[in-house]
């Protein structure tokens, strides 16, 4: 039987600095500060689709995800994405 042991990690100087510092590193890849709408994965499943205000869309191959998990709540996420 396997046991999942979470623990809950801070970041000195606080947790937002960590979007902060990967939009910095990612300049171009990355959609900051814009609220995620919906997350869903393209029919054959092989990329991200993010949907953000506006109709602003976004298909990428790779993602991560830096919000706090309340947020999570306004988003619409496809079943199966997040585990």
């Amino acid at each position: 039987q396997e046991h999942y042991n979470a623990s809950h990690e801070t970041i000195k100087g606080g947790n937002s600095q960590l979007p902060q510092k990967l939009a910095a590193t990612l300049k171009g890849h990355m959609n900051y500060g814009q609220p995620l709408r919906k997350l869903s994965k393209t029919p054959d499943g092989k990329r991200f689709v993010l949907e953000f205000p506006n109709s602003y869309i976004v298909h990428t191959d790779f993602l991560v995800l830096t919000m706090p998990c309340s947020t999570l709540k306004d988003i619409v996420v496809q079943e199966g994405i997040i585990p």
